[in-house]
This record gives C-alpha cells, sequence and structure tokens, in this order.
C-alpha cells in the first residue's frame, strides 16, 4: 500500500517511532545527517530533498527507513528489515519445512509461503501459526525473530528496548552536564549503543559527559566512583575505590580529557596527574582522552606504567565496545 503525504510526515513518523522502539529522542535534522551518512545500496533515499516535497512511499520504504535510523543510533545490529529478517530465518530452517530438494530456489513455494504465513502472523493478521510454520514457531530462536521483527514493524508502536524508562534526548549528550536520573548509573545505556555506533562523535560529546562515561565503565567493574566537581577539581576528576584482600582499598585517579580534531595530551597534563598520585599515595593514575596523547606524553607514562596507565581514543572505543547492548538481528540458527 503506498501512501503520499509531504515528507516532512515520514521524517516525523520514523523519529517519533525511534524514541518509542529505542527510547532515544532525536532531531529529525539529527536524523536526516545520520540517515545521510551511508546509504545503503538496496534502499531509495527518500529523507532526502524539500520536507515540504509531496511524496508517495509503500509501507516497506517507510520502514527501511525507521531501520537505518535504529541502527544509526545503536539500537539495533544491522539494517536489516523485517522481511529481510525472516527470508533470513526461513532460509536457515528449510528443511524443516519437508521435502525442498526440487526448490532450489528460495522463491518457490516452500519457503516464500512460509515468510507470508510468518509475516501475517507478527503483524496480528492471523492468531495461530499455520501447519506449515508452526515447527518454526517452537524453535528456541523465534522469540529473538519475534522481539526484532517487533522493533522494525512500524506498525508496532510500543516500546521494543529491553529497560523502556522514558526518552534520552540525544542533544544532551553534545550539550548538558546532567548525570542521568538513575543514581545508580553514571552514562546511559542508550547514549553507550549510540556511541559504539557512532564512534566519529565521541570527541565531540559534551567534557562532563566523558567523564560520566569513563566512571560508568568502571563502575561497572566493580569500583566505587567518586566524581569531582568538574570545575576547580586540582586535576582529578574522578577517585576509583576497590577493596583489596591483604590491603586497604586500591584508589586510583583519573584526568579525563575530551579533546576533539587533532589536539593531544601535553606532558604538563599527565606531570600534573602523576604529581597527584604521589601526593594522595594513590596506587595509580589513568589518563583518558578522546583523541591521543602526545609522544613524550606517552613516553612518560610508559616509563611508569606500573602505576601511570593511558586510555587513548581506541580504548575508549573498545569500552563503548565492550558495554554496547545492540539488539542482534538472530540468525535463524544452525541447521
Amino acid at each position: 500500500m503506498h501512501v503520499t503525504r509531504v515528507r516532512q510526515y515520514f521524517l516525523d513518523t520514523i523519529v517519533e517511532l525511534t524514541g518509542i522502539k529505542a527510547g532515544v529522542g532525536v532531531t529529525v535534522p539529527k536524523a536526516v545527517s545520520l540517515l545521510k551518512k551511508r546509504t545503503e545500496s538496496n534502499v531509495t533515499p527518500w529523507w532526502s530533498g524539500d520536507p515540504l516535497d509531496v511524496i508517495r512511499l509503500e509501507g516497506g520504504e517507510v520502514e527501511s527507513g525507521l531501520v537505518l535510523l535504529l541502527h544509526r543510533v545503536g539500537a539495533i545490529s544491522e539494517p536489516l528489515d523485517s522481511i529481510g529478517l525472516l527470508i533470513r530465518f526461513v532460509r536457515a530452517h528449510l528443511h524443516r519445512l519437508g521435502k525442498v530438494e526440487d526448490e532450489p530456489d528460495f522463491r518457490l513455494p516452500t519457503g516464500y509461503l512460509a515468510v507470508q504465513d510468518l509475516s501475517a502472523l507478527l503483524n496480528g493478521m492471523s492468531e495461530e501459526p499455520t501447519e506449515h510454520v508452526r515447527g518454526l514457531t517452537l524453535l528456541p530462536e523465534w522469540q529473538d525473530i519475534k522481539r526484532a521483527f517487533a522493533i522494525r514493524n512500524v506498525m508496532d508502536r510500543l516500546p521494543t528496548s529491553k529497560s523502556w524508562n522514558g526518552i534520552v534526548q540525544l542533544d544532551d549528550l553534545f550539550e548538558s552536564e546532567a548525570a542521568p536520573a538513575d543514581p545508580e548509573t553514571y552514562f546511559d545505556q542508550r547514549f553507550i549503543d549510540y556511541l559504539n555506533a557512532q564512534g566519529e562523535d565521541l570527541n565531540r560529546i559534551h567534557w562532563r559527559q566523558f567523564e560520566y562515561l569513563v566512571a560508568e565503565y568502571y563502575k561497572r567493574l566493580g569500583y566505587r566512583i567518586k566524581i569531582g566537581p568538574g570545575r576547580g577539581d586540582d586535576g582529578v576528576d574522578i577517585i576509583l575505590e576497590k577493596d583489596r584482600v591483604f590491603a586497604g582499598p586500591e584508589v586510583i585517579l583519573i584526568q579525563c580529557k575530551r579533546y576533539s580534531g587533532t589536539n593531544e595530551v601535553k606532558i604538563n597534563e599527565v606531570k600534573a596527574l602523576w604529581a597527584d598520585v604521589n601526593v594522595r599515595a594513590a596506587a595509580s593514575g589513568l589518563i583518558a582522552t578522546t583523541t591521543r596523547l602526545a609522544r613524550n606524553s606517552r613516553e612518560y607514562c610508559d616509563a611508569r606504567h606500573h602505576r601511570l596507565k593511558r586510555a587513548e581514543r581506541e580504548n575508549i572505543v573498545q569500552m563503548l565496545r565492550e558495554m554496547a547492548d545492540v539488539m542482534s538481528s538472530p540468525s535463524g540458527g544452525a541447521r
């Protein structure tokens, strides 16, 4: 079925659905810029052009825009649409649907009808699975398929985030120094997933949010966290503590440098942290940055590597990767 509306209507629709399904609020201009970053070869870039132009889209084209935006904000692992998801699932289990030796082409009845039946079931057009696909719906991965289908489905307007608790505004990642409302969290999981997908934005986030990101990583490693005031903190942004069996608490001092472009952490900044480590008798210090240390700064750290560590951009990216909780697309399982 085709729908004819101004382009703005379709953009508003996928932005609203991204908020509902992923819990991430994006502005329409930001959504368009994310969609334009890379366009999949099989997707029509209908979002490009004057928002007031009248365009005619099929439901599948609207879904393709939604799926791509969900992928761009880090909510799903790949921009595979709902029908593509079912095709892959059925293809992996064709052998369960009966004799298919004479149907090497997936478009022939066995697989094609199975995708139709499963789509009708998931879209609420049928209450029970047909005998043809009942066995597929009893497979363990079917529940994953249902969740992955729902988040991609433009007709399903229910929240699909695993812990949906409202919408976080993406702009806050870049403009606000406020911590999450949840006292047990320093950095929202949805921001982690976004940065995992859009790593180039790492050096654009608010400097305070970078401190929260680093704090969140070490909180998950079991450290107690003390975050400084952000200004006038004498060069120490975060203090980590963890109890040890045969000694007092391990104390680690962290200095965070959210830099952009080619800016590097200078030697005097590293020396200042080293002085704090010694004055406070801390176990070690860590300098974390969104860019990199200057060569002499790196050498200074490495010469004292037992008590002076460094986390440069590639290390921060790895932290994000470890913490990311992206909804993966079920592969359909092995035969």
